[in-house]
């Protein structure tokens, strides 16, 4: 294997930010959005939880932001990381918060109306 694999769903906002940070970093991967990513979450990692990543090596790693600071320090080209340390502790303050407060409406929107409930993939259970 010489490239990474990010399984995900486009219904996962952490799974999209993963997808849009290894575009941006024009990184070598294959996404996975098929049942194979329920799959991995639920035998490869402790949360259960997409998105996973696969290391060249077949690591396996979940949570996004841990993956980022990983890949942050394995590759220099476009980092995403602002190299001055005060710029850098308010992004990571900046990512925290969205990660972590932004969710909250994101979901409330996302289902919010009859005809986004009826179209969730756990509707069609």
């Amino acid at each position: 294997m010489t490239e990474y694999k990010l399984f995900g769903a486009t219904m996962s906002p952490f799974s999209m930010k993963m997808r849009a940070y290894m575009r941006y970093r024009r990184m070598s991967f294959q996404w996975i959005t098929d049942e194979r990513a329920n799959k991995v979450a639920m035998t490869k990692v402790a949360s259960s939880m997409v998105p996973v990543l696969e290391d060249p090596e077949g690591v396996f790693r979940n949570d996004s932001t841990f993956m980022i600071d990983l890949l942050e320090h394995r590759f220099e080209d476009r980092r995403a990381e602002p190299e001055d340390e005060a710029d850098a502790f308010l992004a990571h303050l900046i990512e925290d918060f969205a990660d972590e407060w932004l969710l909250w409406p994101f979901f409330m929107m996302r289902w919010r109306h009859e005809d986004d409930r009826r179209s969730s993939p756990a509707a069609q259970g």
